[in-house]
């Protein structure tokens, strides 16, 4: 009986795979879309919109992973930022946040922001999402709002 090699070849490359996903390889856990919550709606020009953004999460320490914008629109996704580890089972506790900015006409922009908080064990490579920390996006919220108003009184 002779065997078909690459026959041969796709199966072994598909119980690879499956020993693979079997073996823990576990991606991370995103934030639901439904944290993404509206702060509010700005006036002002998108370019402070995005420098304001981005000044509020790096004010928390949250520096940008992705940051595509296009057509005066962005995106903002921050690398996470470890902020404890339990001394007894070495869990490591994370939070990260997202923002988007969306243009709703009129030269007006909607600002969603989220904060999440994230877990994983020291020998895990991903995150896991546990749940919203509102306390931060509300702090994010504040240090938008400081930023325009910073830009707004020098003129």
């Amino acid at each position: 009986m002779v065997r078909d090699p690459l026959r041969l070849s796709f199966a072994l490359m598909a119980a690879v795979a499956v020993l693979a996903l079997a073996s823990g390889c576990r991606a991370a856990t995103h934030e639901p879309v439904s944290e993404l919550k509206t702060m509010g709606t700005v006036d002002h020009d998108f370019k402070i919109v995005w420098e304001c953004t981005l000044e509020a999460l790096q004010g928390e320490g949250l520096h940008p992973e992705r940051a595509p914008q296009r057509n005066k629109s962005g995106y903002i996704e921050t690398q996470y930022k470890k902020i404890g580890v339990d001394p007894i089972t070495r869990q490591e506790t994370a939070v990260r946040a997202r923002a988007q900015i969306i243009p709703v006409g009129g030269g007006s922009y909607d600002v969603k922001l989220s904060a999440g908080k994230f877990q994983k064990a020291a020998a895990e490579r991903h995150w896991k999402w546990v749940g919203g920390d509102e306390a931060l996006r509300n702090q994010l919220w504040r240090l938008f709002d400081k930023a325009v108003a910073k830009r707004y009184a020098r003129r």
